[in-house]
């Protein structure tokens, strides 16, 4: 064990959960909610941690917003996976609830997290399973913090102590109503993702930026409602294209879209090892993410 750790004075649960309660609320005024006893409290728990581990956890300054320093960043990532660790601990069979939080893009969630539960087997009785929208950088952030079990990622990443399982990549297709085939490509109304999306946008899309009539959306979702009504084309995610009658649409597929999603699930081993049942769930959904996304396009 850690003898040497412990035999010094400074390091407590108490002074990691002041920490923690700083770090989410980024500043001590801000944890302590109005109470100066408490920011009194809160400051002198910060002060004796920074003396404990000899190097400041908080940036400090006048005139710098807050920020954790790279010392108290990996604090807030050791200290929030231990606490939720020992929390499931007590959370023993019978005695609580499960929590398994998992993040993605409200896309992934909808298309992909949530079918995925069809083929998951044995889930627990006391699961509580939390969808969450998040970007990939804060997926990434909050796996490495343990406030996610874990999440689904569009991009590469390099986040050292993590575990990326690739899942396949996902094109895109163009779906365009067969009631629109009179319209030259040129003039083909096209709903496309808002203008600071443009940038994902295939070759195909950006040609067609010159049609008549331009949808900018700012969810896929909203493109494919479009689309399903007849009233424009629209590149989506292949999987999205699910459901589309081939006697009222075409699915066109795009070659060499630079704006395919390479998938992978990231979770943080570390606290995955210590949460038997967070382990087999989270390696049930990717075998389950790998399977759905084998499968072939099914049309009405």
């Amino acid at each position: 064990m850690s003898k040497n750790l412990l035999s010094t004075t400074g390091l407590s649960f108490e002074r990691l959960r002041a920490f923690l309660e700083i770090a989410e609320a980024r500043g001590i005024s801000r944890a302590a909610r109005g109470n100066p006893n408490r920011q009194s409290q809160l400051s002198r728990q910060l002060a004796e941690l920074e003396a404990f581990f000899g190097t400041p956890l908080v940036s400090r300054g006048r005139g710098i917003a807050f920020s954790l320093t790279e010392t108290g960043r990996r604090l807030k990532g050791i200290a929030a996976q231990h606490f939720t660790a020992l929390e499931e601990l007590k959370q023993q069979p019978g005695r609580g609830p499960l929590t398994i939080r998992i993040g993605a893009g409200e896309v992934l969630l909808t298309w992909l997290v949530i079918p995925a539960l069809a083929t998951v087997s044995r889930l627990p009785e006391n699961l509580r399973l939390s969808f969450l929208n998040r970007r990939s950088a804060d997926i990434v952030s909050g796996v490495s913090e343990g406030t996610l079990e874990m999440g689904i990622i569009r991009r590469e990443s390099a986040t050292s102590g993590l575990r990326y399982v690739p899942l396949g990549t996902i094109p895109k297709v163009l779906v365009r109503p067969v009631a629109l085939d009179h319209l030259r490509s040129d003039a083909l109304p096209l709903a496309v993702m808002d203008e600071a999306m443009r940038d994902e946008l295939s070759s195909a899309s950006q040609q067609a930026m010159s049609s008549k009539t331009i949808f900018f959306c700012s969810s896929y979702q909203q493109m494919r409602e479009l689309v399903n009504r007849g009233v424009c084309a629209g590149e989506l995610p292949r999987f999205m294209a699910e459901g589309f009658s081939p006697r009222d649409f075409r699915v066109e597929t795009l070659r060499h879209s630079k704006t395919d999603w390479k998938l992978q699930v990231v979770s943080n081993p570390r606290l995955i090892e210590q949460r038997l049942a967070a382990r087999r769930l989270v390696s049930e959904f990717t075998d389950a993410f790998r399977t759905l996304l084998a499968t072939p396009l099914r049309t009405r």
